[in-house]
């Protein structure tokens, strides 16, 4: 996973990897700090409750949770850009200290 700073090593009760319900694509738990710290807007009430980040380039999806009233984030909801969904230079590689693909 290219997303340096999502992956959760927290391993509770939920799966560590689930499918995306969008396009079935394998996605690893992240932490509910990272979701809070990535997205822009979070709507009032928002559940507490195990999100997932997906990072297949080809969907819009970015976090997602089982629980059917926790909502979605896409990558415009996110206040950076997400390198593993990224196709147009400069592609992040890692958000956390601004390095790029060209960096390396």
């Amino acid at each position: 996973m290219s997303d340096c700073c999502s992956v959760n090593a927290n391993t509770e009760a939920a799966p560590v990897v689930m499918a995306c319900p969008v396009n079935g694509a394998r996605s690893k738990q992240v932490d509910m700090l990272t979701v809070k710290s990535l997205v822009g807007q979070l709507p009032l009430g928002m559940p507490d409750t195990q999100y997932y980040f997906c990072d297949s380039s080809d969907c819009a999806v970015v976090y997602f949770a089982l629980d059917a009233e926790a909502p979605r984030f896409r990558r415009e909801d996110l206040v950076v850009r997400v390198g593993a969904k990224e196709t147009a230079d400069p592609i992040p590689i890692c958000y956390c200290f601004g390095f790029t693909r060209q960096d390396i």
